[in-house]
């Protein structure tokens, strides 16, 4: 190669790395920069390993310090989300609790399905989003013998939901901002062990803003919703926070994904069950799509303080667009 194409094409490979690393930076602020480095960090990561190796080689110091800055953040970033944080230390305390969570999608769903799924986890809780006046009558009636204790709050449409559990509830109650449809259902469990607060979470989706895959994305509308989700969240944990204790259960359809500020964010003080003990993928959406499997993690068991998770699976039994999510907590 000549020495004039060979100096381009290390200016050029120069130019692609410190755009990807200032990308792997600004995607920890940003939702948009955020979902595209978490499409192509792996590729970006292996790039640089070739040209890092290459670049030592031919000792082109610069690149070679560009291209481990890029493979270093590249895996730094995907460690962040593949392994999970440092698990507390393990309290005895009253048992173990197994929860699930489902969004059962409120329009075509195949109900029995759904509830086949999640009666085979064998729940103490059940937390519901999506959940329409009809499902909710079905529901209780499948559910009510052995979740005896239960607070629907159905809607027409998406933004209905419902609590089924084997233990008390008390002061349950929808959170929401003046004027506005709820984004959460929050309830205090009674168990012999003493109060756990909890939330039933379904924050706003980005449906509009994507435009149902059929035209170019508004990239406006999916920043804003990322910010609205922010604001709901922090609301959640203002309710949760108000009930006090040592402990705290938020779970549901976050309609967030792990490469998002607002999941890290929620990763510095909550420990996410599912990626607490596996490396894998977890998907749960989009569930009967013909031809393809799942291929996002929005669904979420998050614990907090003295309760630990010690196991959590995808429920692949659905009727819904959605897979549940069970987890099985110490407590």
């Amino acid at each position: 190669m000549p020495a004039t194409r060979a100096s381009s094409a290390t200016l050029c490979f120069a130019f692609v790395l410190l755009v990807t690393t200032v990308a792997c930076l600004l995607g920890r602020d940003s939702y948009l920069i955020g979902s595209a480095w978490w499409a192509v960090r792996w590729p970006v990561g292996l790039s640089a390993a070739v040209v890092l190796f290459s670049a030592m080689r031919s000792r082109r110091h610069m690149l070679a310090g560009l291209s481990a800055a890029t493979l270093g953040l590249t895996l730094t970033d995907g460690a962040s989300v593949a392994l999970a944080h440092a698990r507390p230390d393990r309290v005895e305390r009253g048992g173990e609790l197994v929860v699930v969570t489902h969004n059962l999608l409120f329009q075509g769903n195949v109900l029995s399905e759904s509830v086949a799924g999640m009666q085979d986890a064998g729940p103490a809780v059940i937390a519901l989003q999506e959940v329409t006046p009809g499902d909710a009558r079905t529901l209780v009636s499948a559910l009510e013998s052995s979740l005896p204790f239960h607070h629907e709050a159905p809607h027409v449409g998406a933004n209905g939901f419902a609590l089924l559990s084997r233990f008390p509830l008390e002061d349950v109650r929808l959170v929401h901002f003046d004027g506005k449809l709820p984004f959460a259902q929050c309830a205090t469990l009674v168990l012999p062990d003493g109060p756990l607060p909890l939330c039933n979470v379904h924050l706003s989706a980005p449906s509009k803003a994507l435009r149902g895959f059929a035209a170019f994305p508004d990239l406006e509308g999916l920043e804003s919703n990322a910010v609205r989700r922010s604001k709901e969240w922090s609301a959640v944990e203002i309710e949760l926070d108000r009930r006090g204790g040592d402990r705290a259960l938020a779970l549901g359809d976050f309609n967030s994904h792990e490469a998002e500020p607002l999941y890290r964010s929620i990763r510095h003080d909550w420990v996410d069950a599912f990626r607490e003990l596996h490396v894998a993928w977890g998907a749960t959406w989009p569930n009967r799509v013909p031809d393809r499997r799942p291929f996002a993690r929005i669904d979420y068991v998050f614990t907090r303080g003295a309760l630990q998770p010690l196991d959590a699976q995808v429920i692949s039994r659905s009727g819904s667009d959605h897979l549940g999510v069970s987890a099985r907590l110490a407590r």
